[in-house]
Formats: C-alpha cells, sequence, structure tokens
C-alpha cells in the first residue's frame, strides 16, 4: 500500500513539473484519504497547483502543517518552509513568518543546517526592511555538495537575495546571485521580463550574470542594456562588452531512484521526448557505470531476440538521445554519449549528476549527515518498472544501502539520546522493512522517552500484527521486555 501511495506520488509531481496540472490534481487528491507523509505532499502540491486560490492554497497548507506536526518533526520542518513560501504569497504573511521562525527552530533541534539556513533566509524575506546577519546561513547554502539541492528553491531566493544585494551589500550573497546565476540563469531571464524589480535590484541582477557565456543569461543581459535606468543599461552594456565568461554547459541531472526524470539545467526533458522505454532506460544503464559498455553488451540486454535489429535500434537510439540531452541554442557541439574502441558511455568531462552516485557515496560515508542525506536521496525503488538484471541487481543494492544507512542511523541516534530523530528515522525504516523488529524497538523506546507510553503499546501492537501476518512469528524478547517496561510507565 506504502510503495503504491509513493508511486502515486512521484507520478504526480512528474505531472506537475510537465505542465498536466489536471492530472497532478487528480492523483494528489487521490492521496489524501490516508493520514502519511504521501498526504503531506500532496497537500502541498495542491497549495502549489492553487496559487491562483488563496483561500484553497491557505486550507491545503493549514491541513499539511496540522498533519506533518502529528506525523514527524523534520516533516513538519521542511512542511513549515515550503508551506510559509505559499502562504506569503497569499498574503498570509504573519502566518508565513511564525512558519519560517518554527522551520528555523526545528531544523536546529534536528541537526538540520541546510534547513535551517534556509528557513533563516525565507524569515529575512519576510521583513525585508531589516538588516539581519545571514552569515552563516549564505556560507552553509554556498556548500558545493548543496548546489543542486539549491536549484529548486531559486525560484524564491534569487529574487530575495537580489533585493538584499540591493539594500544591503554581502560578498556572500554576490558569491551565490553568481553561482545560482551560473546554474539557473533562466530564473533571471524570467525577473527581467516580468519588469516588476526596482532600479538598484535590476542592477544586482546584472552583476549576478557577469562572467556568464549562458546564452540565456546573455539573452537578459540583452534585455536589461534596454532598461529605461541608466545606470542599470550601462552596467548590462559593460558586461556584454567584456564578454569574459566562460561558457560552462548547464548539468546533466539524471534520477533513477522513484521515478526516472533527466533535466537539462533547469529544464526538465519531458517523458513524451524518449520514443521507447528502452531509451530512457538505455541512458540509466550508461548513467550507472563509470565505464564504456561495449555496444554488443547493450543489444543483448536491450535486444536479445534481434542482434541485427537489435545494432540498428542502439544507433538510432543513441542518436536521438545527444541530439535529447543536448541543450536547445546551444552554441557549442556537446556530445554527451561519445564512443570510443570499448564503446558507449556518458561523457563525464561534461557537468552530469546522477542521483544514485550521490546515494551510494552517501550511503557508504560514515558519518550521521552522510547516511541522512542518503535517506532523503532515496526517492524509491531504481528504476521500479524496469525488469532488466542489470536493473534488478542495482534495485537490490539500493535497497540494500538504503536500509543499512537507516540502521546506522538509529544506532548513532540512540547512542546521542535524540528521540525525536529516533522516531523519524525508525518510521521511515518500517515503511521499507515492516518486519524490522530493531526498528519496532527503536520507536517504541523512543516514543516512551518522549512521555508517550500509550505510543509504544500501539506500535509494540502494530509489530505483532505485521509479524504474524508477513512471516509467522512472535515479537522477540528484547520486544516483550520493552513492553513490559512500557507498561510500568502507564
Amino acid at each position: 500500500m506504502q510503495r503504491k501511495r509513493r508511486g502515486q506520488l512521484l507520478l504526480a509531481r512528474s505531472q506537475e513539473q510537465s505542465g498536466e496540472a489536471a492530472e497532478a490534481l487528480e492523483n494528489y487528491r487521490a492521496l489524501l484519504e490516508c493520514e502519511d507523509r504521501q498526504q503531506v505532499e500532496a497537500r502541498l502540491g495542491l497549495m502549489r497547483l492553487q496559487q491562483a486560490e488563496p483561500a484553497l492554497c491557505r486550507q491545503h497548507a493549514q491541513a499539511a502543517l496540522s498533519l506533518a506536526d502529528r506525523l514527524q518533526p523534520l516533516l513538519y520542518a521542511v512542511t513549515s518552509l515550503e508551506a510559509g513560501l505559499y502562504l506569503a504569497q497569499s498574503g498570509a504573511r504573519e502566518d508565513a513568518a511564525a512558519s519560517f521562525k518554527r522551520a528555523a527552530q526545528l531544523a536546529e533541534q534536528l541537526g538540520q543546517p541546510l534547513l535551517q539556513a534556509r528557513a533563516h533566509l525565507a524569515l529575512a524575506a519576510s521583513n525585508p526592511s531589516a538588516r539581519s546577519d545571514l552569515g552563516p546561513a549564505l556560507q552553509r547554502l554556498l556548500d558545493p555538495a548543496d548546489r543542486y539541492e539549491l536549484m529548486d528553491s531559486a525560484w524564491w531566493m534569487v529574487p530575495l537575495l537580489l533585493r538584499r544585494q540591493a539594500q544591503f551589500p554581502h560578498p556572500l550573497q554576490e558569491r551565490l546571485l553568481r553561482t545560482l546565476g551560473r546554474d539557473v540563469p533562466g530564473v533571471f531571464l524570467r525577473l527581467a521580463q516580468a519588469g516588476r524589480l526596482e532600479g538598484p535590484t535590476r542592477r544586482s541582477l546584472v552583476l549576478a550574470l557577469t562572467d556568464n557565456s549562458h546564452p540565456t543569461a546573455q539573452n537578459c543581459l540583452r534585455l536589461l542594456a534596454g532598461d529605461s535606468e541608466a545606470s542599470v543599461r550601462q552596467a548590462a552594456e559593460q558586461v556584454l562588452q567584456a564578454g569574459t565568461g566562460k561558457l560552462v554547459p548547464p548539468t546533466l541531472r539524471i534520477y533513477t531512484l522513484g521515478s526516472f526524470e533527466v533535466w537539462r539545467g533547469e529544464e526538465r526533458v519531458a517523458d513524451s521526448a524518449f520514443r521507447s522505454w528502452k531509451q530512457r532506460f538505455l541512458l540509466a544503464r550508461l548513467a550507472g557505470t563509470s565505464r564504456p559498455l561495449a555496444a554488443e553488451r547493450l543489444i543483448d540486454e536491450f535486444w536479445p531476440d534481434d542482434a541485427d535489429g537489435g545494432r540498428a535500434s542502439l544507433n538510432v537510439g543513441v542518436s536521438h538521445m545527444r541530439k535529447l540531452l543536448r541543450p536547445s541554442h546551444w552554441p557549442e557541439d556537446l556530445d554527451y554519449v561519445p564512443r570510443n574502441a570499448s564503446g558507449l558511455s556518458l561523457n563525464r568531462e561534461l557537468p552530469i549528476w546522477h542521483d544514485f552516485e550521490e546515494f551510494e557515496k552517501a550511503a557508504e560515508g560514515d558519518s550521521l549527515v552522510a547516511w541522512q542525506q542518503a535517506v532523503e536521496l532515496y526517492r524509491g525503488p531504481y528504476l521500479d518498472n524496469c525488469y532488466q538484471d542489470w536493473a534488478v541487481a542495482q534495485r537490490s543494492r539500493a535497497e540494500n544501502l538504503v536500509l543499512a544507512a537507516l540502521t546506522k542511523l538509529l544506532v548513532k541516534l540512540q547512542g546521542s539520546q535524540r528521540p525525536q530523530e529516533v522516531l523519524l528515522y525508525g518510521n521511515r525504516l518500517l515503511e521499507w522493512d515492516s518486519c524490522s523488529q530493531e526498528a519496532h524497538l527503536a520507536v517504541m523506546q523512543a516514543q516512551l522517552e518522549l512521555g508517550r507510553p500509550e505510543a509504544a503499546l500501539r506500535q509494540f501492537d502494530v509489530c505483532k500484527r505485521v509479524l504474524e501476518r508477513e512471516m509467522g512469528l512472535e515479537p522477540s524478547i528484547a520486544m516483550l521486555e520493552m513492553r513490559q517496561r512500557v507498561l510500568l510507565c502507564t
């Protein structure tokens, strides 16, 4: 049931990103029946899609916050930040500021520095005239490891940073703006086209695109070179004339955990752009290895019953993939799928980010932060609807890695007396392995430490039912002993 709801949530997100609003609304609404994290995220999706109706937007935001508060502290913190952003847009600025403050406080308690930094930045947006010390938050946001996560926040971060840079200049703000200008120049262009930025803010925008030769950035500068304000025109013309920027291709982002997605920088490649499921899985296959794969091996994996036709299909598929991955209107020739004597591979000389590769590194790390990162990257099973041997093996490896990361998180957190986080990750582990008695035990212990013995007893009952149904087993001695401890506290 949980896996089905996660799949429906990923489908709804994909439809939302692809502009299929009606389909996304239908799938989000179908997730409102159960009180779980999928309903929280569905509420947030409905909130985003129904911004034109402020009252409905606020209703979904408040419902998401109320449910997240009952479920998990980290989910509540993340929900507080996202709901606050849309509450601010709908005019509920006081409620938004309260949400941002709550998100920052919870993030600090839960040891989530990136979330805390984003919440502090959002809180500054709720009172733009106040000078606040954002130095630590900006420093954290500049961590290269978080570069791609920030791209999803650019829509609200860029206008805030531009206005603050115009009013309260700061070198870290300028660095962050230049980083975002390289990664998401389209956000800057859309802001310039909207024509709602003040003169000083437009000058900050020009400076953010200095040394940026991305075609979208250049289009933005050309637009500002015709600005009504002389200082903005002159600044844009100087940057254009200098032409010192290095042309850096947008990062190709490939998501294979959960739903399959491909992004060229900030532009998503539509699912329909792939001519077949084999083309999508072929790209995933190449992304999942650092070494070239021989054409014969790929033909055997994808077209095992038609060697001659398979070779032709492989050549056609690779040719289409090259065109698909190359950014539109890019002034230089880019080959993301080179072929050499050893076979085919992705061009690692170009900027490429693959979620499985990042997940694998984090899961095999040796720190709390690394394991937390792995859990967040694991949005769902690897290529859940691909049944080729290589994908099944990769899927099994990913599942083992995330279960191991969650188990190590629980051990580490229990030793640090952090029951809120034990509760969070214990429940996450149970989502993937409902029979894990270690996770049930950890959740019971956390509920007891939080002064909720009744919830601990309910957890024991859940564990007993699941074990009997799934495995025909009784709870372990450790579980029975924990139940006795809880009963003594009731």
